[in-house]
């Protein structure tokens, strides 16, 4: 009988009267022996898994796992490797890269991570804020000098308003709640002129 070479199958039943009848197997199938009764799909490679042999009328397609840090569609796709700012949160391959979680206002990004670890968020310090998203670091609060007060309740995201001291008021050192006023003095005494930032003398016998 003839032999049906691998790439094709045969497709009659032979007999002592009747040869082997061989047809070449269909697009995209394959045999991969001599003589085979039928043609086996060649195949796609599944998400998670990229080709790396292509099949041919005798051999199957060939799939290669995909690693954690990149995704792969499947088929025909190439892997793609997780974005900046993008993980891989299920450690597969088979799905998409997500977005690394957010340090909000009031936190700083402690470590970025990698293709397979999330972004880290800390907590700002004690006296230091921050205002936007994924925030290098957090500032320090503002400092108000002598001659101002804090006009508002700093947090984790709110600096510190300063305000000048208002006229005839005065505060002698910094981050104060509230400027204060001068006090007067007893008859028969004097007060010099007071600043902004200092207390004004004491009260002195008049001449």
């Amino acid at each position: 009988w003839t032999t049906c070479l691998a790439g094709s199958y045969v497709t009659n039943t032979p007999s002592s009267t009747v040869d082997r009848v061989c047809e070449a197997c269909p697009s995209g199938q394959y045999s991969a022996n001599n003589n085979q009764a039928s043609c086996q799909p060649q195949g796609t490679c599944a998400a998670g898994t990229e080709q790396t042999a292509s099949g041919t009328p005798t051999s199957p397609t060939v799939c290669t796992p995909c690693v954690a840090g990149q995704y792969c569609a499947g088929d025909t796709a190439e892997p793609v490797a997780c974005e900046a700012g993008t993980w891989d949160n299920d450690l597969s391959a088979a799905t998409p890269c997500v977005a690394k979680t957010s340090c909000l206002p009031g936190t700083f990004v402690e470590s970025e991570g990698t293709a397979t670890i999330d972004r880290a968020c800390a907590a700002c310090a004690s006296g230091s804020f921050s205002t936007t998203t994924n925030a290098a670091v957090c500032d320090a609060w503002t400092t108000c000098m002598a001659g101002t007060f804090v006009s508002n309740t700093p947090s984790a995201t709110v600096d510190r308003v300063c305000v000048a001291c208002p006229s005839g008021q005065y505060s002698s050192s910094s981050n104060q709640s509230q400027c204060l006023p001068p006090g007067s003095c007893a008859a028969g005494t004097l007060q010099p002129a007071a600043g902004p930032t200092a207390r004004p003398a004491v009260c002195e016998a008049g001449v």
